[in-house]
């Protein structure tokens, strides 16, 4: 089967991490191709796919222009089924396919996004999403507030595949912090993985660094469009480099994770974040934003604080790097939950998802 991927662009991240183990899969038995919107900034992440995905670059500035629309209408034509990824992709997909009439799924990476701030989208989300054969959210709050947005009626045309990861290969990753870091013995690591954009709001935990002792060290990984202001936000509260460290992007995220006393997700809004999985199944407990996707992992109430509120952030911080107990309790309950999210589970469902569009 011939099946076009459309996305924005190649970025470190959630959503490029789970196309390229989707991608990956599918290119075993089908013809894919990848069509990015945006440029080549991050050439480094086209070597994770398979050789025979052919990547093709539109090289746009501007996303959102109509001129897309011809470009990708053309890639459509040869191919049997279209699958966004993301906004403005999600639209441009449809529009491209005006008359064309292929089969267009789209899988729901966020149960938040700003388009929801308007209630005058409503009415166009709903007419883009009517065109869609297919939404597949990644997480079950993902479904919950897309219906919520859209109207019930667009139940029918959902199916949840969660987010899932290599199991076996995060539980035998080694910790490396002696090698990769040079704090003291009693230092504390807390650490977030993560792009550096409004959505994640690093600030909040910046702020709840300052409420924490100086022995409570943040390591930062990630880039993006927000890294610049971010890095004045925290010279602006006096945080100097020896409590909080950037790392930029780094390929050893796991051996990171596993390095850090707790790993923290500040976000507005998320889908069903890798790293959340990838941390529990490492071992290193998540402390997460108390939003939909985060609530569907961290389902412990220590592990969850308000959007924004650095105060509790800090006290719940404080709280799990020193109460072993409390540790121990939670990461009990947690290693039987992270079961569920399984690469193998994910990747069978989207095999068969894939079979039955054949078939129609």
């Amino acid at each position: 089967m011939k099946i076009l991927h459309i996305t924005n662009n190649l970025w470190s991240g959630g959503v490029t991490t789970f196309l390229i183990s989707l991608l990956n899969y599918l290119s075993l038995d089908n013809e894919i191709t990848l069509l990015l919107l945006g440029k080549d900034d991050e050439p480094y992440l086209k070597e994770k796919f398979n050789k025979n995905i052919k990547i093709i670059f539109l090289n746009q500035e501007k996303l959102y222009s109509i001129k897309n629309i011809f470009k990708i209408r053309e890639h459509i034509k040869k191919n049997e089924v279209i699958h966004t990824h993301l906004f403005p992709a999600l639209y441009l997909g449809v529009l491209s396919n005006l008359v064309l009439n292929k089969k267009l799924i789209t899988t729901e990476h966020a149960a938040y996004n700003n388009r929801r701030k308007y209630f005058f989208f409503k009415w166009i989300d709903r007419w883009i999403y009517s065109k869609y054969s297919l939404i597949i959210p990644c997480s079950y709050g993902a479904e919950k507030t897309l219906v919520e947005w859209l109207g019930e009626g667009y139940r029918k045309k959902t199916m949840v595949i969660l987010n899932g990861i290599d199991l076996k290969k995060y539980e035998s990753i080694k910790e490396k912090r002696k090698e990769l870091f040079s704090f003291d013995k009693n230092d504390k690591l807390v650490c977030m993985i993560a792009r550096f954009s409004k959505q994640k709001d690093q600030k909040t935990l910046l702020r709840a660094m300052k409420l924490l002792p100086n022995n409570i060290k943040c390591i930062f990984v990630g880039i993006g469009e927000e890294l610049e202001n971010i890095k004045k936000y925290t010279e602006d509260l006096g945080l100097d480099n020896k409590r909080v460290i950037f790392l930029g992007y780094r390929n050893d995220v796991p051996e990171i994770l596993k390095s850090c006393d707790l790993s923290i997700l500040s976000s507005y809004y998320e889908g069903l974040p890798m790293v959340a999985l990838e941390s529990l199944a490492i071992g290193t407990l998540m402390i997460g934003s108390r939003i939909e996707g985060l609530k569907e992992i961290l389902k412990e109430e220590m592990l969850l604080f308000e959007v924004e509120n650095e105060k509790e952030l800090a006290n719940k911080v404080q709280k799990l790097l020193y109460d072993d107990r409390e540790i121990k309790k939670i990461k009990i309950k947690i290693s039987s939950e992270i079961k569920k999210y399984s690469i193998v589970e994910m990747l069978k469902k989207y095999k068969v998802l894939y079979e039955n569009i054949k078939e129609e």
